[in-house]
Protein backbone atom coordinates (compact mmCIF):
# COMPACT_ATOMS: atom_id res chain seq x y z
CA UNK A 1 0.00 0.00 0.00
CA UNK A 2 1.09 3.54 -0.93
CA UNK A 3 -0.04 6.83 0.82
CA UNK A 4 1.04 10.26 0.29
CA UNK A 5 2.40 12.62 2.46
CA UNK A 6 2.10 16.54 2.66
CA UNK A 7 5.68 18.14 2.87
CA UNK A 8 5.99 21.57 4.04
CA UNK A 9 7.88 23.46 1.37
CA UNK A 10 11.62 24.26 1.43
CA UNK A 11 13.89 26.69 0.79
CA UNK A 12 17.33 25.64 -1.24
CA UNK A 13 19.42 27.37 1.92
CA UNK A 14 17.56 25.08 4.47
CA UNK A 15 18.29 21.76 5.78
CA UNK A 16 14.82 20.53 7.17
CA UNK A 17 13.95 16.87 9.05
CA UNK A 18 10.96 15.43 7.45
CA UNK A 19 8.85 12.62 9.37
CA UNK A 20 6.94 10.25 7.73
CA UNK A 21 4.50 8.15 9.52
CA UNK A 22 3.34 4.49 8.61
CA UNK A 23 1.34 3.99 11.58
CA UNK A 24 -1.44 3.62 9.88
CA UNK A 25 -0.21 1.01 7.73
CA UNK A 26 1.09 -1.59 10.49
CA UNK A 27 -0.44 -4.12 11.91
CA UNK A 28 -0.54 -4.71 15.99
CA UNK A 29 2.67 -5.00 17.48
CA UNK A 30 4.31 -4.74 14.00
CA UNK A 31 7.65 -2.57 14.13
CA UNK A 32 9.64 -0.84 11.19
CA UNK A 33 13.35 -2.62 10.73
CA UNK A 34 14.81 -0.58 7.96
CA UNK A 35 14.12 3.05 5.95
CA UNK A 36 15.08 4.26 2.51
CA UNK A 37 15.10 7.26 0.86
CA UNK A 38 14.46 7.86 -2.83
CA UNK A 39 14.52 11.29 -4.96
CA UNK A 40 13.41 11.99 -8.48
CA UNK A 41 12.40 15.46 -10.14
CA UNK A 42 8.80 15.57 -10.81
CA UNK A 43 8.71 18.90 -12.24
CA UNK A 44 11.90 21.20 -13.25
CA UNK A 45 15.50 20.06 -13.92
CA UNK A 46 17.82 19.08 -11.45
CA UNK A 47 20.76 16.51 -12.79
CA UNK A 48 21.76 14.85 -9.49
CA UNK A 49 17.99 15.09 -7.08
CA UNK A 50 19.01 12.58 -4.69
CA UNK A 51 22.20 14.62 -3.51
CA UNK A 52 19.21 16.66 -1.55
CA UNK A 53 18.66 13.69 0.59
CA UNK A 54 21.11 14.59 4.21
CA UNK A 55 22.58 11.39 5.86
CA UNK A 56 20.06 7.98 5.76
CA UNK A 57 16.84 7.61 7.09
CA UNK A 58 16.49 6.84 10.80
CA UNK A 59 13.48 5.04 12.55
CA UNK A 60 11.69 6.13 15.49
CA UNK A 61 8.51 4.22 16.52
CA UNK A 62 6.61 4.01 13.34
CA UNK A 63 8.20 6.84 11.73
CA UNK A 64 10.92 7.04 9.15
CA UNK A 65 12.71 10.64 9.49
CA UNK A 66 14.99 11.37 6.90
CA UNK A 67 17.02 15.05 6.04
CA UNK A 68 17.23 17.21 3.39
CA UNK A 69 19.18 19.84 2.22
CA UNK A 70 19.90 22.25 -0.70
CA UNK A 71 17.94 21.42 -3.69
CA UNK A 72 17.04 23.65 -6.86
CA UNK A 73 15.20 26.65 -6.74
CA UNK A 74 11.46 25.91 -8.92
CA UNK A 75 12.28 22.02 -8.98
CA UNK A 76 9.57 20.34 -7.41
CA UNK A 77 11.34 16.85 -5.84
CA UNK A 78 9.04 13.34 -5.99
CA UNK A 79 10.07 11.85 -2.41
CA UNK A 80 9.20 8.02 -2.25
CA UNK A 81 9.94 6.66 1.43
CA UNK A 82 10.41 2.82 1.56
CA UNK A 83 10.22 0.59 5.10
CA UNK A 84 10.71 -2.93 6.05
CA UNK A 85 8.56 -4.11 8.89
CA UNK A 86 8.68 -7.16 11.03
CA UNK A 87 6.48 -8.72 9.39
CA UNK A 88 8.22 -8.55 6.10
CA UNK A 89 5.69 -6.27 4.13
CA UNK A 90 7.68 -3.43 2.20
CA UNK A 91 5.59 -0.16 3.19
CA UNK A 92 5.79 3.35 1.25
CA UNK A 93 4.86 6.75 1.10
CA UNK A 94 5.37 9.38 -1.24
CA UNK A 95 5.03 13.26 -1.04
CA UNK A 96 6.63 16.35 -3.26
CA UNK A 97 9.24 18.70 -1.62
Amino acid sequence: MSGMVLLETKRSTETKRYAFDFLSQLAPGETLLAGSCTVTVWSGVDSSPQSIRSGSPTISGSVVNQKFTAGVVGVIYSVVVSAITSQSQTLTLQGYL
